[in-house]
């Protein structure tokens, strides 16, 4: 009883959203917009002790991400880290996981519209969004991962 009492007082010292009938900290996100606001935490990824749902959650997000709905709290720089992220835990997890979505997207301008010549540009580098956003990705991932007890 006093374990329960315990829990519950660490519970409210600490914000926690509700997700499949659990409350859960921001550490199981994909995105935390800002730790203090649990309407911007995105893509529950794990529901400790709870093997299926969490799987379940992973699987929602990948199919998201492939129906290209992103919400719009997540910023368009963060969005590659976000679904690499979500893409680690699915491989974590041993899940069946398409390839394509892998796939970054070039940082090309819109085409011109007909009647204009079209603006050529030469990309030699990726863009350094890319590569803060794979450095998160690789810290969340591996943060994720101790969080699991995989180190």
């Amino acid at each position: 009883m006093k374990d329960e009492v315990m829990e519950r007082q660490e519970l409210k010292q600490r914000k926690t959203r509700r997700v499949a009938g659990q409350h859960v900290s921001s550490d199981v996100f994909a995105f935390v917009g800002s730790p203090d606001d649990v309407a911007s935490w995105r893509f529950c990824i794990c529901i400790p002790g709870d093997l299926k749902k969490t799987e379940n959650l992973i699987s929602s997000a990948l199919e998201q991400i492939k129906a290209g709905h992103f919400p719009a709290v997540i910023p368009e720089t963060q969005r590659e880290a976000v679904k690499f992220l979500i893409f680690g835990a699915a491989l974590a997890h041993n899940m069946r996981v398409d390839r394509e979505l892998l796939t970054i997207k070039s940082y090309e301008p819109d085409p011109a519209p007909a009647g204009e010549p079209a603006e050529q540009v030469k990309v030699t580098a990726p863009a350094p969004e890319v590569d803060e956003a794979i450095l998160l990705a690789d810290r969340a991932a591996e943060k994720f991962l101790r969080a699991m007890g995989l180190d």
